[in-house]
């Protein structure tokens, strides 16, 4: 893989470089941020913690991709102004309160024998088609 930087410029009120690169491979995957970053941290001499991949947009069979990565000045200026990421796990470790969910599961219970109520069997009505016969 192949990095051509086309645009480099610096944004002080953000404390950042912003790069716009071109990555080029023939007969490979669309290159992962990761391998864009190792690029870009050897090409630039910057510290790994503190560039950011934000886009990798690839061409379908042309063998490039357009890339824009940001390089902060120092580690609060990444953290003031890049989101944070939400983990999954971080997620489902949390404590849940049980109390909150019980009343839910209570009215669920509920719910279903009204339900059973309103669905009651259908009267058949006799066949259109036949007609009896009276002699």
């Amino acid at each position: 893989m192949d990095l051509k930087i086309i645009n480099k410029r610096d944004n002080p009120l953000l404390s950042r470089i912003e790069i716009e690169a071109e990555a080029n491979f023939s007969n490979e995957p669309t290159p992962k941020k990761e391998d864009i970053k190792k690029k870009i941290v050897s090409s630039e001499k910057a510290d790994e913690k503190l560039v950011v991949v934000k886009y990798i947009n690839g061409s379908f069979g042309a063998g490039k991709a357009k890339v824009s990565v940001y390089i902060y000045s120092s580690e609060d200026e990444l953290k003031a102004v890049e989101p944070t990421k939400k983990d999954k796990k971080a997620k489902e470790a949390a404590p849940k309160s049980e109390g909150a969910e019980a009343p839910k599961k209570e009215a669920k219970a509920e719910e279903k024998p009204a339900e059973e109520k309103k669905e009651e069997p259908k009267a058949e009505k006799p066949a259109e088609g036949k007609k009896e016969e009276s002699k």
